[in-house]
């Protein structure tokens, strides 16, 4: 074959195969129908032009019936001389059109034959189009897998078939239109037909033309290469006439005056070899299939080949194949470096350039990334410094596609080769090529090019480990190398901005954005920007920054085809301007508008809809086994908040999903916080639960750069308490500094006159939470420090409206006064009695304020044994200041004043002076027989009283004039249960928590009111026809069942066992049989037990069952309700000094001691105070049972990496390990008065040491306050 014949055959493979479409056409004439398949059994073939003109000759010129033979010999010269066309257009004048068609139709056994293998061949390459002169249905009928045409017989149908088409030129069998046949239909055709003459025109000048069964004298041929001569000259592409042509010079010559181009496959075949010659030829197209951009990474389907002649396609450097397997380097092996990186770098070079590749993409990259990397890691230390770089470059680029980090063995290589390059840059020695890589062949400039992607990666994982002394470091060396690195300098760029964004740097990112001016040549780095310029509310100038970039990339497109970096691009930039308008102040953003156009990229995986929505698919699933039923009781951060929630365990296998959604948001440009939508979701908090164990620091920062507050505090696994008090102090200080300095430097930007809307921002009012609970970790003087920061808010608090920052400010200063020493809060007390006010007391203020006052939850009781000391000056004339501020306050302020005053007066710091000058502010201005208002009335019960005797007449009429307001009630003929009220009703807990009980137990409630048997009476039928009215409708409001058992106990503990003795048997039945009722509608009074085991003898043994079969329960309530009444029970025993008849007691401390997990706080509460109160009603048995079992309660609960162990939560563990030191340091009391056991334990020792060295302060504080309770005895 001619060479230049084969390099049109290979500049065809390249038209044909261009991408995304095909720049070549193919026109099939009458001679590759002789290809078809005939049915079996039929024996008849297609005409050739010459044959079907014969038959129309001899009907025109019929032979005589004994004709000689010179007669036949001037027939068939006659015939020969004959123009085929004009010869057909006698035809059709001689017999007419219908009998033309009928000739034609009968001439060609379409429906006898089916498709051939040629026909299949052809069908399988991507045609823009497919033309044909022929009128069978050959092609018609062809069925490919790859590809589906759409077949146009008539000029009319163009307009509706979409491409490809096989566009019938000259008619079809399956139409009923004429076909072209006759000199005359040629003559008018294009008239006719000039959408089809159009349609070829429009080919002719976009595509390769192919041209197919014809041969160089085929009247089609002719025709429509003298056509194209005559209306296109030479402005159109290549015309090919493929076959095996055995053509002379002077054929080629006459080819090439009528435009068109031989391939002539002779001699490779022979003339009558046509067959196998197209075969070869479609082949040979085929052959050259490239990889689909994007289908990159996947195996070429094998081709099946046919043809016995090898094939003709242009070389390709297809990189060798790496094992399938694994294996670890045994001791003397080394890997094939060289080989590795070969086959790595052909697959980054050959990435068609997604922003953020597709799932499979990225699986398959990890997949043949992390087998390697045990011998990498094994291999590195021994190569040249140059082939580290490339090794770890060509790492590096395939974990940032995967969007995994770098782990620490990597970077633990990395360090030092970035650092030893680095000095070889500095001293110029690359500029004359000193350093070359064996791997590869790299040298120069291209090896520094490497290391400046290495270390900005090192920058990033710097950046995301918040090592700011690395990333100050490799910072520099990268500034000092940048020498005009187009893509490495942007990348640079971004980076200083991101770590201003993930350190919440606003007022240092600001202005890193404002100097950070991206060229156009880089879109990705505009779209970078503008995320970050939404990401501070900079939407107007994002957005600008957007629509400029997105002209741009369309721009390109128009020359690129389409390119997917540049689709990518498109639809990342297309999303960002759709979030952008969203969050505007008048959304003007709708579906519709981009809508199309993403739809449009999901064929090339660039719609950043169907990728995000990848992305989150894995974070929906439930990706970690459910523990147990999943049901478990969430505890708040601070002690004695407790929810219901559900509990979840995973492992490893899970992050990578997890790592692949944190980071596309750098990656594509996303923000992560726009003020009026939420971008990230709640899929970002499940991403960072799932990589917590890897690099959990990012947790707060990401959670708080995203302004997830919410879901930062309450998510159990990021800062919870267990985790922070088994944290390292140094991380804990540094998580702690971290978040105040963003917090201080937040509210310093803003003046006076913008304070309103700094606390406004939800960052401002997050970072105490998350800060605050660092507290406990805190020396004396970093307390000090954040202590004089809590109270610096209250000075601009007292004159705005900000309900949420004040209800910040209060958990902020309340973890600081329990993390606090008892001498701290001393000291501190001037400054707290001194405290701003809430000095704007308006009704929009009244109406939308939730003030609390800086004292409002001060421990007052642990500054108690101070009062013997003398009082500070600094105290004593900040209260004079107190008493001088309190006239000039009223409303909200003036309460606050007040209650600062009764916090002083429990701390026992007033002088009688004081004491005096504070009833008279108690009292001022309330009428005789009246009650004042400023407090909840039960303080004034332990508040100086105006009179004595008179205080509690008139406090009992008080409460007795209280109006009945239950949560539940009645709404619209229906029960409901309101928040809005208590339950059972703000009227029974008042007088409950008022009334003298039988016993007063530690930690409840010191009520002192006595009732008289009659009022006692009243208030009970009271409460028994209020509950007869709503007891039906209560049952389904779980509220009901938990707070209706504890108060209903209480108050009939409180009030009728106070005076049991005087009530008649049959009214205590009543009280005994409602309590009992209550039991089957789930509600537990369980206290009413203890008193009521005392007041109905006859009824003990069923009171025992009972409260054992609640303290024995799977119900966590009834565990709790029966624990109190066992308390209660036996304080009742020990202060009529009597014993009790059964083992209520026993059954307590089995649970305690084999810890069992219903209720068990409870039950160990319990027993504690037992133990501090009334320890003599234990038996030295019993002493020696719960000594011994302290050991394992010690390991028990140990903070441990698995949230669940040994029946128990870590979240569990403080509150059970401050109960249990309570209890040990109230058996060390005991064990020193005791006679008859040793004074000292080593289980008990134990518990002080571990008490005393815990960072809780609940714990910590724990063991000296059961010694302490202890030796106040009861």
């Amino acid at each position: 074959m001619p060479i230049n014949d084969l390099n049109h055959i290979l500049q065809l493979q390249k038209d044909l195969w261009r991408w995304p479409r095909a720049r070549a056409s193919v026109m099939v004439g009458a001679g590759f129908s002789l290809n078809s398949q005939p049915l079996p059994g039929v024996t008849s073939r297609f005409p050739t032009w010459g044959q079907l003109v014969k038959l129309m000759f001899d009907e025109l010129y019929p032979s005589e019936p004994e004709e000689s033979s010179y007669e036949k010999n001037y027939r068939q010269q006659q015939f020969l001389g004959e123009n085929f066309l004009r010869l057909a257009s006698k035809y059709e004048a001689a017999f007419g059109y219908a009998r033309l068609d009928t000739l034609i139709r009968k001439a060609n056994p379409d429906v006898d034959h089916v498709p051939g293998v040629l026909h299949h061949k052809l069908l399988e390459l991507p045609w823009n189009d497919v033309f044909t002169t022929n009128y069978d249905t050959l092609l018609d009928r062809t069925n490919v897998i790859e590809r589906t045409y759409s077949v146009v017989a008539h000029p009319g149908e163009l307009g509706t078939a979409l491409p490809p088409r096989i566009v019938k030129l000259h008619g079809s069998f399956s139409a009923f239109n004429r076909l072209v046949i006759s000199e005359e239909h040629y003559r008018t055709y294009p008239k006719d037909s000039a959408p089809f003459v159009n349609t070829v025109q429009q080919s002719l000048l976009e595509n390769s033309f192919v041209l197919l069964g014809f041969s160089g004298d085929d009247p089609n041929f002719l025709a429509w290469t003298g056509w194209i001569r005559d209306e296109l000259q030479d402005r159109h592409s290549s015309i090919y006439l493929v076959g095996p042509l055995n053509l002379s010079s002077t054929d080629r010559l006459l080819l090439k005056r009528r435009g068109v181009t031989p391939i002539d496959l002779f001699p490779l075949f022979q003339r009558n070899e046509y067959y196998e010659s197209i075969l070869w030829f479609l082949e040979s197209l085929a052959n050259a299939a490239p990889q689909r951009p994007e289908r990159w990474l996947d195996e070429m389907p094998e081709k099946k080949i046919i043809s016995s002649v090898k094939l003709v396609r242009e070389s390709v450097d297809a990189p060798p194949k790496l094992p399938e397997k694994y294996s670890l380097l045994n001791e003397g092996e080394t890997l094939d470096v060289k080989r590795l990186v070969e086959v790595w770098r052909f697959e980054r070079t050959s990435y068609p350039g997604w922003i953020i590749a597709p799932g499979s993409k990225r699986r398959s990259i990890w997949h043949s990334t992390n087998g390697w990397m045990l011998n990498i890691k094994k291999t590195l230390p021994n190569l040249l410094l140059a082939d580290k770089i490339v090794v770890l470059y060509e790492l590096s680029w395939r974990l940032d596609l995967c969007m995994m980090p770098l782990d620490q063995d990597v970077v633990d290589l990395m360090v030092p080769v970035v650092k030893e390059y680095y000095e070889i840059i500095r001293n110029g020695s690359y500029r004359l090529s000193s350093v070359t890589s064996n791997v590869g062949g790299f040298a120069g400039v291209e090896l520094s090019i490497f290391w400046l992607d290495l270390a900005l990666s090192l920058m990033r994982e710097a950046r995301e480990v918040y090592s700011e002394d690395r990333w100050n470091t490799i910072s520099s060396m990268v500034k000092d190398v940048l020498d005009g690195s187009h893509a490495q300098s942007e990348r640079y760029s971004y980076e200083v901005v991101l770590q201003c964004a993930w350190n919440l740097k606003s007022e240092l990112l600001m202005s890193s954005l404002s100097a950070w001016q991206p060229s156009s040549n880089m879109p990705l780095a505009c779209i970078w920007k503008a995320g970050l310029l939404a990401e501070v509310g900079e939407g107007n100038e994002a957005k600008a920054l957007l629509v400029n970039v997105l002209k741009d990339i369309r721009g390109s497109a128009k020359n690129k085809g389409n390119n997917i970096e540049l689709l990518s691009l498109e639809g990342w930039c297309t999303y960002l301007i759709s979030y952008i308008d969203l969050n505007g102040d008048s959304p003007m953003f709708t579906t519709s508008e981009y809508e199309q156009r993403w739809h449009d990229l999901k064929a090339w995986d660039c719609s950043p809809w169907e990728l995000r929505k990848e992305l989150e698919r894995p974070l929906e699933r439930p990706l970690k086994r459910v523990v147990g039923n999943g049901k478990v009781s969430k505890f708040g951060f601070d002690p004695g908040v407790v929810t219901e929630t559900w509990q979840f365990v995973g492992g490893m296998e899970d992050a990578a999903p997890a790592f692949a959604y944190i980071r596309h948001f750098e990656q594509s440009g996303l923000p992560m916080y726009l003020a009026r939508v939420n971008v990230a979701g709640n899929y970002l908090e499940k991403a960072l639960q799932m990589v917590l164990p890897f690099v959990g620091f990012w947790s707060p920062a990401l959670m708080l750069r995203a302004r997830q507050i919410k879901q930062l505090t309450d998510n159990e696994d990021f800062l919870s308490r267990v985790q922070i008090a088994s944290m390292e102090a140094e991380l804990a200080r540094r998580i702690h500094d971290w978040c105040v300095d963003i917090f201080k430097s937040r509210t310093d930007k803003y003046n006076r006159s913008r304070q309103q809307d700094i606390f406004q921002d939800k960052l401002v009012i997050g970072l105490p939470e998350v800060f605050s609970r660092f507290s406990f970790k805190l020396e004396a003087h970093e307390l000090d420090q954040d202590f004089k920061l809590a109270i610096s808010m209250y000075p601009v608090l007292s004159n705005i409206v900000a309900p949420e920052m004040i209800k910040t400010c209060h958990i902020w200063l309340t973890r600081i006064y329990d993390a606090a020493s008892d001498e701290q809060l001393i000291r501190w007390l001037p400054e707290l009695i001194r405290a701003p006010f809430r000095e704007a007391d308006d009704s929009l203020m009244s109406r939308y304020d939730d003030w609390r006052d800086p004292m409002s939850d001060f421990p007052s009781s642990r500054i108690v044994r101070q009062s013997r000391k003398p009082v500070s000056k600094d105290i004593e004339a900040a209260i004079t200041w107190l008493f001088s501020k309190i006239p000039s306050l009223n409303g909200v302020s003036r309460k606050a004043a007040i209650w600062r005053l009764v916090v002083l007066n429990g701390t026992v710091v007033l002088s009688k002076v004081n004491v005096a000058r504070l009833k008279e502010v108690l009292w001022v201005g309330v009428g005789k027989g009246e009650f004042p208002l400023d407090l909840h009335p039960f303080n004034y019960l332990h508040l100086p009283k105006r009179n004595e005797k008179d205080f509690f007449i008139i406090f009992k009429k008080h409460l007795l004039a209280l109006p009945l307001e239950s949560a539940l009630l009645e709404k619209d003929g229906r029960y409901v249960y309101s928040s809005q009220f208590e339950f059972p009703s703000s009227r029974l807990i008042k007088i409950t928590i008022s009334s003298k009980p039988p016993v007063q137990l530690r930690t409840d409630m010191i009520g002192l009111v006595d009732w008289s048997t009659e009022e006692v009476f009243s208030l009970v039928e009271e409460l028994f026809d209020w509950w007869s009215t709503v007891k039906q409708h209560s049952i389904r409001f779980d509220d009901v069942k938990n707070l209706g058992g504890k108060w209903f106990g209480e108050f009939l503990f409180r009030l009728v066992g106070a005076g049991a003795s005087s009530f008649s048997f049959d009214f205590l039945m009543r009280i005994y049989d409602w309590v009992v009722e209550l039991r089957c509608m789930d509600i537990y009074a369980d206290s009413a037990f203890s008193f009521l085991y005392f007041a109905l003898p006859e009824r003990r043994l069923e009171i025992c069952d009972y409260l054992r079969s609640d303290l024995n329960s799977d119900d966590e309530i009834r565990v709790r309700r029966s624990a109190q009444a066992v308390r209660a029970l036996y304080g009742l025993a020990s202060l009529k000094g009597v014993a009790i008849e059964c083992d209520l007691l026993d059954t307590l401390v089995q649970k305690v001691i084999f810890r069992h997990d219903v209720g068990l706080y409870e039950a160990v509460q319990q027993l504690g105070f037992i133990f501090v109160q009334f320890s003599s009603v234990v038996s030295d048995e019993v002493v020696q049972l719960v000594c011994d079992s302290l050991a394992a309660w010690a390991r028990a609960t140990t903070y441990s990496g698995d949230r669940v162990v040994a029946g128990f939560g870590n979240s569990e563990k403080p509150k059970l390990q401050a109960a249990i030191a309570t209890l040990a340091g109230a058996i060390s009391v005991r064990l020193k008065r005791s006679k008859s056991l040793p004074s000292r334990n080593d289980n008990v020792e134990l518990w002080k040491r571990i008490s005393s060295e815990n960072c809780l302060p609940e714990v910590r504080r724990a063991y000296s306050d059961g010694m302490k309770y202890s030796l106040l005895g009861s």
